[in-house]
């Protein structure tokens, strides 16, 4: 992870040194980025990323790193007192935390900020486009009919209806991409680009657009080699999808979350009264005690958490190493309106576990 410079060398330090593996890849998005590009970015950064600057930024500096790591594990009930107990220690006082806290994530998910990145190019281009105000022919053949380009960029966004709307209309067209790989390749590289969608599992995106093989780095092979220096390009259509939903920025597992019902009241009224306490009442404080840790050291810091961690491992071993994720329901690309969004559908698609720098 890159820190700074020296001259013309860059200074970096290993993740590993904090206990993070490269089953944590995916909790770690930007932690090659320059500092100045993450700084840009924190509330987009992966969680350990956050994290890490957290534990190595200056302390005046400090405090928008600490709201990005909070943001993303707030679901995780010790978060307060593992972000002031790890703040500016030594990576190995504190490798057994980070390591839990990644493996805790992995499974809960984090509350990460996934945005849209469309290439400059591919954007200055629709809004060109759709800016002339007469209906277009796409290269797909798709009749699109004209727009303002105000009324396109007054809906745009990167999370939602309006960046899946742009992405539609984008993906009736043609574009050239740099480098010595297929159409196959070409298309895939571009799709994660835009979405990120290396951390996804590659069967959810076989069922939500229009590609049947979605392959793994490795399978990809040299594809990202010279992709600006060989002299080659290839011309393909993006990646189209059929169904989509909003990015996620949220806790997608509800596990560990904090979602409580009433149980007892608070009287209004100062006349006479009997309160009766209900099971709930006396079950929630059970729970609630539970949660609470008065933990001020390192060891039982990292007790809690391993708590923590086996409860959710148990109960992905009772629902037979399955969990329900997600927080929406999923949407047709096909006639939606970059307002209101396309028709809802009651699918749950179902992942594999095939994943992009995962095993073939």
């Amino acid at each position: 992870m890159p820190i700074g410079r020296n001259g013309d060398s860059t200074q970096s330090f290993p993740v590993e040194k904090y206990g993070l593996n490269g089953s944590h890849h995916i909790l770690l998005e930007g932690c090659t980025y320059p500092p100045e590009k993450r700084s840009s970015m924190a509330q987009s950064v992966g969680p350990m990323t956050a994290m890490l600057c957290h534990i190595r930024t200056e302390e005046k500096y400090r405090k928008k790193w600490t709201d990005a790591a909070k943001r993303a594990m707030a679901h995780i009930p010790v978060i307060d007192e593992v972000l002031d107990m790890v703040k500016g220690r030594k990576a190995s006082e504190i490798r057994g935390i980070m390591s839990l806290l990644a493996d805790i994530l992995l499974i809960t998910t984090s509350r990460q900020a996934h945005r849209m990145f469309f290439p400059l190019s591919m954007f200055y281009s629709v809004i060109k486009m759709m800016g002339e105000g007469k209906d277009i022919t796409a290269d797909s053949g798709a009749k699109i009919p004209a727009m303002g380009v105000d009324t396109l960029l007054d809906s745009f966004n990167v999370s939602g209806n309006g960046g899946f709307y742009f992405y539609h209309l984008a993906s009736q067209f043609v574009w050239e991409i740099e480098g010595e790989m297929t159409e196959s390749m070409a298309r895939q590289i571009l799709f994660h680009s835009i979405f990120g969608t290396f951390k996804e599992d590659l069967s959810i995106l076989k069922q939500i657009t229009d590609l049947g093989t979605w392959n793994t780095r490795e399978e990809m092979g040299g594809s990202f080699k010279k992709m600006t220096t060989c002299g080659k390009s290839v011309q393909v259509f993006p990646v189209a999808l059929k169904y989509y939903s909003k990015l996620s920025s949220a806790n997608m597992s509800g596990l560990l979350s904090s979602s409580y019902s009433q149980v007892s009241s608070l009287p209004v009224f100062s006349g006479a009264r009997t309160q009766t306490f209900s099971d709930d009442f006396f079950e929630q404080l059970n729970k609630r005690s539970g949660t609470i840790s008065l933990s001020k050291t390192i060891p039982q810091l990292t007790s809690t958490l391993v708590e923590i961690l086996t409860e959710l491992k148990e109960k992905l071993a009772s629902q037979n190493k399955r969990l329900e994720l997600g927080t929406v329901k999923w949407r047709k690309i096909d006639g939606m309106d970059p307002v209101e969004g396309g028709e809802e559908i009651d699918t749950v698609f179902v992942g594999t576990g095939k994943f992009f720098l995962g095993r073939k």
